[in-house]
Protein backbone atom coordinates (compact mmCIF):
# COMPACT_ATOMS: atom_id res chain seq x y z
CA UNK A 1 0.00 0.00 0.00
CA UNK A 2 2.86 2.33 0.86
CA UNK A 3 4.55 1.64 -2.48
CA UNK A 4 1.28 2.29 -4.30
CA UNK A 5 0.90 5.61 -2.48
CA UNK A 6 4.45 6.61 -3.34
CA UNK A 7 3.96 5.68 -6.99
CA UNK A 8 0.74 7.70 -7.13
CA UNK A 9 2.50 10.68 -5.56
CA UNK A 10 5.18 10.48 -8.23
CA UNK A 11 2.58 10.30 -10.98
CA UNK A 12 0.53 13.20 -9.62
CA UNK A 13 3.65 15.28 -9.06
CA UNK A 14 4.70 14.71 -12.67
CA UNK A 15 1.27 15.71 -14.00
CA UNK A 16 1.15 18.86 -11.88
CA UNK A 17 4.65 19.89 -12.97
CA UNK A 18 3.49 19.57 -16.58
CA UNK A 19 0.94 22.24 -15.67
CA UNK A 20 3.60 24.42 -14.00
CA UNK A 21 2.39 23.54 -10.49
CA UNK A 22 5.27 22.04 -8.51
CA UNK A 23 3.67 21.35 -5.14
CA UNK A 24 5.52 20.15 -2.01
CA UNK A 25 5.67 16.42 -1.38
CA UNK A 26 3.97 16.81 1.99
CA UNK A 27 0.86 18.26 0.38
CA UNK A 28 0.76 15.39 -2.12
CA UNK A 29 1.09 12.84 0.67
CA UNK A 30 -1.87 14.34 2.47
CA UNK A 31 -3.91 14.42 -0.72
CA UNK A 32 -3.14 10.79 -1.62
CA UNK A 33 -3.94 9.67 1.92
CA UNK A 34 -7.43 11.17 1.57
CA UNK A 35 -7.91 10.27 -2.11
CA UNK A 36 -6.00 7.03 -2.81
CA UNK A 37 -7.75 6.47 -6.16
CA UNK A 38 -7.59 10.02 -7.47
CA UNK A 39 -6.51 11.07 -10.96
CA UNK A 40 -4.23 13.88 -12.06
CA UNK A 41 -7.19 16.04 -13.09
CA UNK A 42 -8.83 15.57 -9.68
CA UNK A 43 -5.61 16.51 -7.92
CA UNK A 44 -5.22 19.58 -10.12
CA UNK A 45 -8.80 20.70 -9.45
CA UNK A 46 -8.30 20.23 -5.71
CA UNK A 47 -5.22 22.42 -5.90
CA UNK A 48 -7.17 25.18 -7.66
CA UNK A 49 -9.83 25.01 -4.94
CA UNK A 50 -7.31 25.24 -2.09
CA UNK A 51 -5.91 28.35 -0.43
CA UNK A 52 -2.26 28.40 -1.53
CA UNK A 53 -1.14 29.25 2.00
CA UNK A 54 -2.22 25.70 2.90
CA UNK A 55 -0.26 24.17 0.03
CA UNK A 56 3.18 25.66 0.64
CA UNK A 57 3.76 26.28 -3.06
CA UNK A 58 5.52 29.64 -2.63
CA UNK A 59 6.17 30.36 -6.30
CA UNK A 60 7.28 34.00 -5.99
CA UNK A 61 11.08 34.36 -5.79
CA UNK A 62 12.54 35.80 -2.61
CA UNK A 63 14.76 38.27 -4.44
CA UNK A 64 11.84 40.54 -5.40
CA UNK A 65 11.59 41.58 -1.75
CA UNK A 66 12.49 44.11 -0.48
CA UNK A 67 11.50 46.49 -3.25
CA UNK A 68 13.67 46.30 -6.36
CA UNK A 69 13.87 49.22 -8.75
CA UNK A 70 13.61 46.91 -11.75
CA UNK A 71 13.78 43.23 -12.60
CA UNK A 72 12.27 40.37 -14.59
CA UNK A 73 10.16 37.44 -13.40
CA UNK A 74 11.09 34.31 -15.30
CA UNK A 75 9.32 30.96 -15.72
CA UNK A 76 5.66 30.29 -14.88
CA UNK A 77 4.19 31.26 -11.52
CA UNK A 78 0.96 30.05 -9.90
CA UNK A 79 -0.73 32.75 -7.81
CA UNK A 80 -4.17 33.47 -6.39
CA UNK A 81 -6.20 36.66 -6.54
CA UNK A 82 -6.51 38.61 -3.30
CA UNK A 83 -8.18 41.75 -4.68
CA UNK A 84 -8.79 43.64 -7.94
CA UNK A 85 -9.37 47.36 -8.52
CA UNK A 86 -9.84 49.27 -11.77
CA UNK A 87 -7.55 52.26 -11.22
CA UNK A 88 -8.38 53.54 -14.70
CA UNK A 89 -12.01 54.24 -13.81
CA UNK A 90 -13.18 57.64 -12.62
CA UNK A 91 -13.54 58.31 -8.91
CA UNK A 92 -17.32 58.44 -9.33
CA UNK A 93 -17.48 55.03 -11.03
CA UNK A 94 -15.24 53.43 -8.40
CA UNK A 95 -17.35 54.86 -5.60
CA UNK A 96 -20.55 53.53 -7.19
CA UNK A 97 -18.89 50.14 -7.65
CA UNK A 98 -17.83 49.99 -3.99
CA UNK A 99 -21.31 50.99 -2.82
CA UNK A 100 -23.04 48.62 -5.25
CA UNK A 101 -24.91 51.42 -7.04
CA UNK A 102 -23.12 51.38 -10.40
CA UNK A 103 -25.40 51.18 -13.43
CA UNK A 104 -25.43 52.44 -17.00
CA UNK A 105 -27.30 55.65 -16.17
CA UNK A 106 -25.16 56.95 -13.34
CA UNK A 107 -21.95 55.76 -15.02
CA UNK A 108 -22.72 57.77 -18.14
CA UNK A 109 -23.69 60.83 -16.12
CA UNK A 110 -20.56 60.73 -13.98
CA UNK A 111 -18.49 63.26 -15.88
CA UNK A 112 -19.45 63.01 -19.55
CA UNK A 113 -23.25 63.21 -19.51
CA UNK A 114 -24.93 62.70 -22.85
CA UNK A 115 -21.74 62.13 -24.78
CA UNK A 116 -21.90 58.47 -25.79
CA UNK A 117 -18.80 58.60 -27.96
CA UNK A 118 -16.61 60.02 -25.19
CA UNK A 119 -18.15 57.56 -22.70
CA UNK A 120 -17.10 54.67 -24.93
CA UNK A 121 -13.57 56.02 -25.01
CA UNK A 122 -13.53 56.48 -21.23
CA UNK A 123 -14.68 52.91 -20.63
CA UNK A 124 -11.87 51.64 -22.85
CA UNK A 125 -9.23 52.96 -20.45
CA UNK A 126 -9.51 50.09 -18.01
CA UNK A 127 -6.40 49.46 -15.95
CA UNK A 128 -6.67 46.73 -13.33
CA UNK A 129 -4.50 46.72 -10.24
CA UNK A 130 -4.36 43.26 -8.68
CA UNK A 131 -3.09 42.03 -5.37
CA UNK A 132 -1.74 38.51 -5.86
CA UNK A 133 -0.41 35.91 -3.43
CA UNK A 134 1.53 32.66 -3.70
CA UNK A 135 0.37 31.70 -0.20
CA UNK A 136 3.36 33.27 1.53
CA UNK A 137 4.03 36.64 -0.12
CA UNK A 138 1.65 39.23 -1.51
CA UNK A 139 2.58 41.38 -4.50
CA UNK A 140 0.81 43.90 -6.70
CA UNK A 141 0.39 43.51 -10.45
CA UNK A 142 -0.89 46.08 -12.93
CA UNK A 143 -2.52 45.59 -16.33
CA UNK A 144 0.21 47.14 -18.48
CA UNK A 145 -1.52 45.80 -21.61
CA UNK A 146 -5.19 44.73 -21.91
CA UNK A 147 -5.54 41.17 -20.58
CA UNK A 148 -8.77 39.63 -21.85
CA UNK A 149 -9.03 36.91 -19.20
CA UNK A 150 -9.03 39.44 -16.34
CA UNK A 151 -12.03 41.33 -14.97
CA UNK A 152 -12.74 43.51 -11.97
CA UNK A 153 -15.23 40.96 -10.61
CA UNK A 154 -12.84 37.97 -10.61
CA UNK A 155 -13.70 35.90 -7.50
CA UNK A 156 -11.31 36.22 -4.61
CA UNK A 157 -9.10 33.13 -4.46
CA UNK A 158 -9.16 32.42 -8.20
CA UNK A 159 -5.88 31.06 -9.53
CA UNK A 160 -3.79 32.66 -12.27
CA UNK A 161 -0.79 31.33 -14.13
CA UNK A 162 1.73 34.08 -14.93
CA UNK A 163 4.00 33.24 -17.86
CA UNK A 164 7.39 34.94 -17.78
CA UNK A 165 9.36 36.83 -18.67
CA UNK A 166 7.41 39.64 -17.01
CA UNK A 167 8.87 43.00 -16.10
CA UNK A 168 8.73 44.03 -12.46
CA UNK A 169 9.32 47.54 -11.14
CA UNK A 170 9.40 48.37 -7.44
CA UNK A 171 7.72 45.03 -6.67
CA UNK A 172 4.86 45.64 -9.11
CA UNK A 173 4.44 43.07 -11.89
CA UNK A 174 3.57 44.50 -15.31
CA UNK A 175 1.02 42.15 -16.87
CA UNK A 176 1.01 41.76 -20.65
CA UNK A 177 -1.45 40.26 -23.10
CA UNK A 178 -0.84 36.54 -23.50
CA UNK A 179 1.20 36.30 -20.30
CA UNK A 180 -1.73 35.59 -17.95
CA UNK A 181 -3.90 32.47 -17.91
CA UNK A 182 -7.05 32.34 -15.79
CA UNK A 183 -7.28 28.88 -14.20
CA UNK A 184 -10.39 29.35 -12.07
CA UNK A 185 -10.68 27.85 -8.61
CA UNK A 186 -12.65 28.56 -5.48
CA UNK A 187 -13.20 31.77 -3.56
CA UNK A 188 -11.12 32.25 -0.42
CA UNK A 189 -14.23 33.26 1.52
CA UNK A 190 -15.55 29.73 1.03
CA UNK A 191 -12.50 28.08 2.55
CA UNK A 192 -11.27 27.85 6.13
CA UNK A 193 -8.72 30.64 6.12
CA UNK A 194 -5.59 30.38 8.18
CA UNK A 195 -3.69 33.30 9.70
CA UNK A 196 -2.33 34.70 6.46
CA UNK A 197 -5.65 34.52 4.67
CA UNK A 198 -7.40 36.25 7.56
CA UNK A 199 -4.79 39.00 7.53
CA UNK A 200 -5.44 39.54 3.83
CA UNK A 201 -9.17 39.70 4.46
CA UNK A 202 -8.84 42.23 7.31
CA UNK A 203 -6.35 44.28 5.33
CA UNK A 204 -8.71 44.42 2.34
CA UNK A 205 -11.61 45.49 4.56
CA UNK A 206 -9.55 48.35 6.00
CA UNK A 207 -8.33 49.33 2.55
CA UNK A 208 -11.90 49.29 1.26
CA UNK A 209 -13.00 51.77 3.92
CA UNK A 210 -10.02 54.02 3.22
CA UNK A 211 -10.60 53.82 -0.52
CA UNK A 212 -14.29 54.63 -0.14
CA UNK A 213 -13.46 57.72 1.93
CA UNK A 214 -10.84 58.84 -0.61
CA UNK A 215 -13.26 58.38 -3.49
CA UNK A 216 -15.97 60.38 -1.74
CA UNK A 217 -13.50 63.21 -1.16
CA UNK A 218 -12.36 63.04 -4.79
CA UNK A 219 -15.96 63.08 -5.98
CA UNK A 220 -16.72 66.12 -3.84
CA UNK A 221 -13.66 67.88 -5.29
CA UNK A 222 -14.90 67.08 -8.78
CA UNK A 223 -18.31 68.54 -8.00
CA UNK A 224 -16.80 71.72 -6.53
CA UNK A 225 -14.59 72.19 -9.59
CA UNK A 226 -17.48 71.52 -11.95
CA UNK A 227 -19.74 73.97 -10.12
CA UNK A 228 -16.98 76.57 -10.28
CA UNK A 229 -16.50 75.99 -14.00
CA UNK A 230 -20.24 76.24 -14.62
CA UNK A 231 -20.47 79.49 -12.66
CA UNK A 232 -17.55 80.97 -14.59
CA UNK A 233 -19.12 79.94 -17.89
CA UNK A 234 -22.41 81.61 -16.94
CA UNK A 235 -20.61 84.83 -16.01
CA UNK A 236 -18.76 84.88 -19.34
CA UNK A 237 -21.93 84.32 -21.36
CA UNK A 238 -24.03 86.85 -19.43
Amino acid sequence: MASHGSALEDELSSQLRARYCSVPREWLKGFVAQHPLSTGDECYQTLLNTDLSRVGLFSLPNNIFPIKARGVLQNCLLVQVVSVLDVGASAYSQLCHLEGTLNINNEVSADETGNVERETIRRGRRCLLLKLSDGRCTIRAIEFEPVDCLAEDIPRGSKLLLRGPLEIRRSIIFLRAGAVEFLGGSSLENSALDGQGSQHQNFDADQLLIRTRELKEALEDQRVKQNGANSLEKEETS
